[in-house]
């Protein structure tokens, strides 16, 4: 017979993000030339392909520039080591990107935000090319 297993991790996780939501000030005002940076940490999840990458752990930052009220420019790169499944080779994969959006006024929860912008991918070490591609984003700036 197999007993439940109580995993500790997931509500400790639930509270943290519950404390942060009740306790984060509403968006600063967005105005022209107001800047942002940030850093993040990210997780690459690929397809399964016959490049055959490993989910991994990385990094990147973020650099942004509002235009007005409404529109902003923002730059972002990012840096992941992976490795093929089948050799066990080692691949890094650096992404650069830059995004246009546009924000509504600040609420009490925040501001929406929308946007498209380009990305840049570049894998090297076991693989060697180059890919392009678009994308899109929807989101609450808190």
């Amino acid at each position: 017979m197999l007993a439940a297993r109580h995993n500790r991790t997931t509500p400790s996780i639930a509270l943290l993000i519950a404390a942060l939501a009740a306790t984060s000030a509403p968006a600063q005002s967005l105005r022209g030339g107001q800047v942002e940076v940030g850093t993040y940490g990210s997780i690459a999840s690929y397809d399964n392909t016959a490049l055959g990458l490993k989910r991994e752990f990385g990094a990147g930052g973020r650099f942004g520039i509002f235009l007005s009220r409404i529109f902003s420019i923002e730059g972002n790169g990012d840096y992941t080591l992976t490795h093929q499944t089948a050799t066990g080779q080692a691949v890094n994969v650096a992404r650069v990107g830059g995004t246009l959006l546009a924000s509504t006024r600040p609420q009490a929860f925040g501001a929406i935000y929308l946007g498209a912008g380009a990305e840049q991918q570049a894998y090297r070490g076991a693989l060697s090319f180059d890919d392009t591609g678009f994308h899109g984003v929807l989101g609450d700036r808190l």
